[in-house]
């Protein structure tokens, strides 16, 4: 009895350790899921693909122009926001679909009115703001079968929008 007394506690012993997870591992599956809900919406064609748009930003008229667009193999741990905070003087970058229907959005600071900290003469700290003519500034986002446009918009001191340009977003 003492033969199988043992066997049967070593068995259990082996059987918790295995139907156990730790917590690590619960959160690591719990993410996995999301990523399967977030990559559900994907088509097959891009359902791993990340997109990088380069953007030029001009003052003087105040247009965008798109530098270039990069396809990548690959999965994002995470994407936008679903509801970016509105900051003035940012940029609400949108990508759009081919009826200008929004797809997914962010919130980037102006790249034309960067701002800067640093040590002065007296080693202290400092803030500078530039106002700049041209910048560039880069977009990533997890590829979205049906994105077309990319909408930049000023977002003003009182959280209006300025529509600054619509760019098409080419293969």
């Amino acid at each position: 009895m003492s033969k199988y007394f043992h066997l049967i506690i070593t068995c259990l012993v082996l059987l918790s350790f295995v139907a156990c997870q730790t917590g690590n591992e619960i959160g690591q599956m719990a993410e996995n899921n999301s990523m399967d809900i977030q990559q559900s919406s994907l088509t097959k064609n891009s359902e791993l693909e990340i997109l990088f748009v380069n953007v030029r930003l001009v003052q003087e008229p105040y247009h965008a122009e798109v530098i270039n667009t990069v396809f990548a193999k690959g999965r994002l741990k995470s994407d936008f926001l679903k509801n970016p905070t509105l900051e003035p003087h940012h940029l609400l970058c949108s990508f759009l679909d081919k009826n200008k229907k929004l797809v997914k959005q962010t919130v980037i600071e102006n790249p034309l009115k960067p701002h800067y900290e640093y040590l002065d003469e007296k080693d202290e700290f400092a803030n500078v703001n530039l106002e700049l003519e041209t910048a560039e500034f880069s977009l990533r986002t997890q590829f979205v079968e049906g994105i077309t446009f990319l909408k930049i918009e000023h977002i003003l001191e009182d959280k209006a929008l300025q529509v600054v340009d619509i760019l098409e977003v080419k293969r």
